[in-house]
């Protein structure tokens, strides 16, 4: 057993689900936070019906969105923007939910806001996506930013979505010890056929390391 969760996030094809939970993912979100080709709640329901094992979430994208997708396929659980302006309605904490941040650049981070309570209040997991600083695990402890990481998922359960490439980022995955770390899914090469290379060698890493 792996000792982190994992989260696929993006995920908007059957073929995208289905590789995502034969690997053992915890959590499959099923649409994506900006994007014109999100499906249907239908669709989405057509997916969901496919998988079993992984909790289905899906990005808070408005109140009508919402509305929309409570009556007609209700997800274990939102992740909600930190950058979106205001909260989500009450309801939304009914279910699990994620809040998402982005670190772009380390030197910008603030650090006591991130620890800060109003960061992850009512919300059940922080998701914290470091991978525009386009650096590696390793390039991160390499630059001095590893204590920031260490610190946030010490004080919250922290989904990280980081680029991993190598045993040595596994390492230092380790050393930062989150809750769990976020994958993503994407367009198929055609319907119902896609190469998984990139994924299988983070998964690969993550196995021969922990399992």
């Amino acid at each position: 057993m792996l000792p982190f969760k994992i989260l696929a996030n993006n995920v908007l094809n059957l073929t995208d689900a289905r590789y995502f939970a034969a690997r053992g993912a915890d959590y499959i979100c099923l649409n994506e936070l900006d994007s014109n080709n999100n499906l249907s709640p239908e669709e989405v329901l057509a997916i969901a019906d496919w998988i079993d094992g992984p909790m289905t979430l899906l990005h808070f994208i408005s109140d009508d969105y919402f509305i929309e997708f409570s009556e007609k396929f209700n997800p274990d659980g939102w992740i909600f923007n930190k950058q979106d302006a205001g909260l989500p309605p009450s309801q939304v904490f009914d279910h699990l939910t994620f809040l998402n941040h982005t670190i772009s650049d380390f030197k910008s981070v603030n650090q006591n806001q991130l620890v800060g309570t109003e960061i992850v209040l009512g919300f059940d997991y922080l998701i914290l996506d470091i991978k525009q600083t386009g650096l590696t695990l390793e390039e991160v402890e390499s630059s001095g930013a590893l204590p920031i990481l260490q610190t946030v998922c010490a004080a919250s359960a922290v989904f990280l979505d980081a680029i991993i490439k190598s045993d040595e980022d596994i390492k230092i995955l380790e050393k930062i010890n989150p809750e769990g770390i976020v994958l993503h899914g994407g367009k198929e090469d055609e319907v119902g056929v896609k190469v998984y290379d990139e994924l299988d060698n983070v998964f690969d890493l993550l196995e021969d390391n922990f399992v």
